[in-house]
């Protein structure tokens, strides 16, 4: 599917409420199929994916309900392309948000779809707006995802948010059109050892993560990217402000102290503001380096076959989707050094 025609069958959506239950059905889908794509490139066999997937997506029918709300309260306020930007993006986690964790339910990334540069890529745009902005993250207009919408040999066509560190330094190295750059990706973890150990949200995110979303952080300080240096970071953490209260009863004396994560000690080097998820709709218990996290491959952060991440960017004032997918997709072509079956 080229460009244009994926950006028209966007543009030609019917109004009317038939069109937007058919919209809203062909979203679900999608995001539910990208969903199954992701687990599977995990190592989960198709049927246990998709099982996986539907307990994550939680109640579908609340979902639904929640996106028809949305479409009357932004219809009225701007058209029709204000809604469609408005509720395309985490669809797959809107539901479960708004039934458990209403407090994180309304952030939604304005994301854009853009290709890596194989030749059997193919490129489309989808810009979606936030509902709100997410806590403590300054200037949220200027913030979007990247997607990479592809096609290989082995997989078909997809669109998909999971990318390489080579996808992050070639944007951060060669786009125009982008003021800053970060990446991170979020996955289960252990604190602790033996039966005392206890699962967490781990977030692992570029030493830049915190200065692109522009939060600071309440105890102590964040990361830098002189703590994030390849092929091993520092072993330094940061918690989230639910979790140092609830593990360390909101103690200021945590600062300086060494906890044991997936088997490693880590010292404890700040705390996050209250509510802050990053740009997720799930708490993250901790934040940690990539560089000092697990990675699916020894050459993470030179090769293009480990796609673990997600890219986050904040585009310069004034330009236009158009312009700015039209730079990264340029910028991934001329630095893609994969196989086109990647």
């Amino acid at each position: 599917m080229s460009n244009e025609k994926h950006f028209r069958r966007l543009l030609h959506i019917d109004r009317g409420a038939a069109g937007v239950d058919r919209a809203i059905e062909e979203e679900l889908a999608f995001h539910f199929e990208m969903s199954v794509r992701e687990l599977m490139n995990e190592g989960w066999t198709r049927p246990d994916a998709e099982r996986e997937a539907t307990r994550r997506f939680g109640d579908a029918q609340r979902t639904r309900e929640r996106l028809r709300r949305i479409d009357q309260v932004t219809a009225a306020r701007a058209g029709w392309l204000e809604w469609w930007t408005s509720v395309a993006q985490d669809l797959l986690y809107a539901g479960r948000g708004v039934r458990t964790q209403p407090a994180f339910a309304a952030v939604v990334v304005l994301t854009l779809a853009l290709a890596i540069g194989a030749t059997s890529t193919m490129f489309g745009i989808v810009d979606r707006l936030l509902l709100r902005a997410p806590d403590d993250v300054a200037n949220p207009a200027s913030l979007r995802r990247v997607y990479a919408h592809v096609r290989t040999k082995s997989s078909g066509e997809f669109t998909t948010s999971t990318l390489g560190y080579s996808a992050y330094a070639a944007v951060r190295k060669y786009s125009r059109s982008v003021s800053q750059v970060a990446a991170y990706n979020v996955t289960d973890a252990r604190t602790g050892r033996g039966l005392e150990s206890a699962a967490v949200r781990l977030g692992a995110a570029t030493g830049n993560f915190f200065v692109v979303l522009g939060v600071h952080a309440l105890r102590g300080r964040f990361f830098a990217e002189a703590d994030d240096q390849y092929p091993e970071g520092a072993h330094v953490v940061v918690l989230d402000y639910g979790y140092w209260h609830r593990q360390y009863a909101g103690a200021d004396s945590v600062i300086g102290r060494t906890l044991v994560l997936n088997e490693q000690p880590f010292t404890i080097i700040g705390v996050a503001p209250r509510d802050f998820t990053g740009v997720e709709l799930r708490p993250v218990h901790m934040w940690i380096p990539i560089s000092s996290g697990h990675h699916p491959t020894p050459d993470w952060w030179t090769t293009w076959r480990a796609q673990w991440l997600s890219i986050i960017v904040r585009v310069k004032p004034g330009l236009a989707a158009g312009r700015v997918n039209d730079d990264l997709t340029a910028t991934f072509r001329a630095a893609y050094a994969g196989t086109d079956d990647e």
